[in-house]
């Protein structure tokens, strides 16, 4: 997780005023309208990240919200989910864009991104999965 803080247990909520759009075949997350006063970046979403995400603009949540909903969807262990759920979040606090009484830092210019693959046999099942963090002056991809 980014900046080192630990992810809340409790409620969180995604921002008033962030909107996923479709940019060059990317997903984007960004701030809308009076929204720009307090996020000043938007994020690149991979596929897998655009769909976790739409399940916290839901409403409130918890990582462990996402995580069993997320498990429905993807045949993955939920350790693996859970770190990339936790990952988001943490991307998403420090971006201020996730809002809780715990969130009071910020990020540094650039974009911060989380991007990995997943391996699966034929069977659909995972073999191995891989994540990566990489920082940008610019864009990213989460």
């Amino acid at each position: 997780m980014g900046g080192g803080k630990e992810v809340s247990d409790g409620k969180m909520r995604l921002v008033e005023g962030l909107k996923t759009r479709q940019v060059a075949g990317q997903t984007v997350l960004l701030p809308i309208g009076e929204t720009t006063r307090i996020v000043k970046q938007s994020v690149l979403l991979n596929k897998e990240a655009a769909r976790l995400v739409g399940l916290m603009q839901a409403g409130e949540f918890t990582v462990d919200d996402i995580v069993s909903q997320g498990l429905t969807i993807y045949a993955v262990e939920e350790d693996v989910l859970r770190k990339d759920v936790e990952k988001i979040v943490g991307t998403l606090k420090q971006a201020r864009m996730i809002s809780d009484d715990t969130t009071d830092t910020r990020l540094q210019p650039g974009t911060h991104s989380i991007s990995g693959r997943v391996y699966l046999d034929k069977d659909g099942n995972v073999i191995k999965s891989v994540s990566e963090k990489k920082t940008s002056p610019h864009t990213g991809s989460l």
